[in-house]
């Protein structure tokens, strides 16, 4: 089952990629254009979203501190047992931290 709304599909592509064409965001959506352009408005209007034009192009900026918000209330309404679990660390990918080998040059 899929939980994520037209508008949060919308920010997952802008997310994405921040300059695509809102034609590609409908596209990738299965949306009608003229839908993600009002999505697209009404995230700015609600402060989760706004856009700067670049010549013919707009370029999408998706502000995180209300998503957090919203994800922080949907937690407290649902209950914290709703929250992702964190990965446990024996879980988690390595770390590795050495020294890239280089090969020997004439100047050594």
């Amino acid at each position: 089952m899929e939980l994520l709304n037209n508008h949060a599909r919308v920010l997952q592509c802008l997310l994405r990629d921040s300059s695509m064409r809102l034609r590609d965001v409908a596209e990738q959506t299965a949306l009608t254009e003229r839908a993600v352009q009002r999505l697209v408005t009404e995230l700015e209007e609600g402060g989760l979203l706004s856009r700067e034009r670049d010549g013919r192009r707009n370029h999408y900026r998706v502000h995180k501190a209300p998503l957090r918000k919203i994800t922080k209330d949907l937690i407290a309404l649902l209950g914290p047992e709703s929250a992702p679990p964190p990965i446990p660390m024996s879980l988690a990918p390595p770390v590795r931290c050495e020294e890239p080998s280089r090969e020997p040059s004439f100047l050594d």
